[in-house]
């Protein structure tokens, strides 16, 4: 997931710079519609070509999962674009798009590749209907789903673990359950606490290149460690 973040993150200013968004141009906003609309359709028609004959490439390059980040570009776009199809877009109950979001989570493995399709352009939806004084919009802003939001991260690097240490001891059962869901959670919660938020928030050096050597030299021996433990743990 973070290789194909920072991989777009680096490659999309590039876009915003040379449709002339960036320097708010007269054809910016159309430049960058336009090109974010050919690449989506590129990278798209790689991803379901290229999942055929092996998943896990489609699935991990940047060039075959690019249509999913870019689909955030152009939702912002078309919610700024003050067109008539925004507005017919805006009046679909988003509920009903929670509810089809939902739906698609459910669908068995096989159809994955119809499933991440439709999650990304129901999400976008979704984002697009969200009118404010709506029960929906109001459910998203509630104080404990925002919570939520906020440990979501760790919530995702924590969850991953839970279930494959589970299914090689206790299994995952119905009785299990509830169980792992509190221990990922409170994993995650003191993991945001104590770990996310003072290494986002704390000055690691008064100058920025003594930070940037600092976490190189985490990073160098973080990977040395896994390097020198991949034998043993086999």
């Amino acid at each position: 997931s973070l290789d194909l973040e920072e991989q777009f993150y680096f490659f999309f200013p590039f876009l915003i710079w040379f449709t002339g968004f960036g320097k708010k141009s007269i054809n910016g906003f159309r430049n960058l519609f336009i090109t974010i609309i050919s690449l989506i359709l590129i990278s798209l028609s790689s991803y379901i070509f290229v999942y055929q004959f092996n998943e896990s490439a489609a699935y991990f390059l940047m060039p075959t999962r690019f249509w999913e980040m870019a689909s955030g570009c152009l939702t912002f776009l078309i919610l700024n674009s003050k067109k008539r199809v925004v507005k017919k877009i805006q009046e679909i109950n988003p509920l009903l798009i929670l509810l089809l979001i939902i739906i698609v989570l459910t669908l068995p493995v096989n159809l994955s590749l119809q499933a991440t399709i439709l999650i990304v352009i129901f999400t976008s939806l979704l984002i697009c209907c969200l009118n404010k004084g709506t029960k929906i919009f109001n459910f998203f802003i509630n104080k404990k789903v925002l919570h939520i939001g906020k440990i979501s991260y760790s919530l995702y690097l924590w969850h991953w673990s839970v279930l494959c240490i589970s299914r090689l001891t206790v299994g995952i059962h119905f009785w299990t359950i509830p169980f792992q869901i509190t221990l990922i959670y409170l994993l995650s919660l003191y993991s945001y606490k104590w770990i996310e938020v003072p290494f986002r928030n704390n000055s690691w050096s008064l100058q920025p290149w003594k930070t940037i050597i600092k976490g190189s030299l985490v990073l160098i021996f973080t990977g040395l460690s896994l390097l020198i433990l991949e034998r043993p743990l086999g």
